[in-house]
């Protein structure tokens, strides 16, 4: 067994290991959660107003900046490596490994449960959302263009295409960024209203993340920009969709015809 599927085992575990603590029953189930935000996302250009669509101008802007500096921004990296900043990034990996965030989601949803705290436990919730939604859409995106990672010491601009069956060569995007930037902007947006240290401190460990992916050549700078914005995009729409008590949801329910799915829709 490679070291790549370890790793991957390992997550999924992880992943299962932490839904139990979220399996309590409510007026909303939580597995709709995955079904209507999903749609949500996807449709979400359909609705977009102009703020949208300049976030959106900018997240590509950046990229496409990002990917015409990488091998420099590598080869500066590269060149001013130090035991302290390997120690201080270090921690970034860990903030954007599901190895770590999830079992501690879990065990904080278990607390949430236990001390009947329902602010917390939605928070765990979309957070454990953001990340498992993040997880599949660039997984996704890795498999269809299998961008070589800088590791492979074969330039910035080695790109495969779609292969599905193949985890190999997947620099673009960055997993481990998305992931510390959804669950930093859930936090935030959160709490950060509630005590001014929350945001600062939620996203200076998320910037950790990129920074340490690049520092261990794992990714491109252009890996890190684009996953990064993209979950923290991702997480700010996940919180919305559940502040603002509006939109569709598909509810199971049981009538005399049989099984069905009912939409509610609420405005």
């Amino acid at each position: 067994m490679t070291s790549s599927l370890i790793k991957k085992t390992a997550f999924i575990l992880a992943l299962f290991a932490a839904i139990p603590s979220f399996a309590a029953s409510d007026e909303d189930p939580y597995w709709s959660w995955f079904i209507n935000d999903s749609y949500r996302l996807v449709t979400s250009p359909n609705e977009a107003d102009a703020t949208w669509w300049t976030k959106a101008a900018v997240t590509v802007g950046g990229g496409l900046f990002f990917y015409g500096v990488d091998e420099e921004i590598r080869e500066f990296i590269g060149n001013n490596h130090s035991s302290t900043a390997e120690s201080i990034l270090d921690v970034g990996e860990t903030f954007g490994n599901g190895l770590y965030i999830l079992p501690a989601m879990g065990i904080t949803a278990g607390y949430a449960a236990l001390s009947d705290d329902a602010y917390l436990m939605d928070t765990m919730k979309l957070s454990f959302e953001a990340v498992a939604l993040s997880a599949v859409a660039v997984q996704f995106v890795k498999l269809t263009l299998h961008r070589h990672r800088p590791n492979k010491d074969d330039g910035a601009y080695r790109w495969e295409g779609p292969d599905y069956f193949n985890s190999s060569n997947d620099s673009f995007p960055s997993g481990h960024s998305a992931a510390a930037f959804s669950l930093a902007t859930v936090i935030s947006k959160r709490y950060g209203d509630k005590n001014p240290w929350v945001s600062p401190i939620a996203y200076g460990l998320a910037t950790l993340t990129p920074l340490q992916r690049m520092y261990d050549d794992k990714h491109w700078a252009s890996d890190v920009w684009v996953a990064s914005a993209f979950g923290y995009f991702l997480g700010g729409a996940l919180v919305d969709y559940h502040s603002e008590g509006e939109g569709f949801s598909l509810m199971p329910a049981i009538t005399e015809d049989g099984p069905m799915l009912t939409l509610n829709w609420n405005f």
